[in-house]
């Protein structure tokens, strides 16, 4: 099944920060369909490990390098396979009933290209 949403999330030296944003995208799987990518740019501490250990539900993309966010952002769109992509920063937490309200207004207004 394709899922609704491709969460974007680009890391670099988070993991402080990521496992509270993570958590809040695991209590949504259950309200949504979703795919999570997330971007580790090189952090050099840890994060990849901890996250294929932690988070085995997620992608892991580790760019070999710092490649800042954009590029980032872009290699985690190439592993994107939702109907939507929602870039979202590692600090972030997603709360209770906001990605299905996201997903619906998109169906609601098919013209929208970009939500900020």
């Amino acid at each position: 099944m394709k899922p609704a949403l491709s969460v974007i999330i680009v890391s670099y030296r988070s993991q402080g920060v990521l496992g509270a944003c993570l958590d809040s995208l695991a209590a949504a799987r259950a309200e949504i369909a979703l795919e999570v990518i997330v971007v580790d740019n090189a952090s050099g501490d840890g994060t990849a490990e901890w996250l294929r250990g932690a988070y085995p539900w997620i992608t892991l993309v580790e760019a070999g390098e710092n490649r800042g966010y954009g590029a980032g952002v872009n290699l985690g769109v190439t592993d994107a396979s939702g109907a939507a992509l929602l870039v979202l920063n590692p600090d972030s937490i997603v709360p209770a009933g906001a990605l299905p309200a996201l997903a619906a207004a998109l169906a609601a207004t098919p013209h929208a290209a970009i939500v900020a």
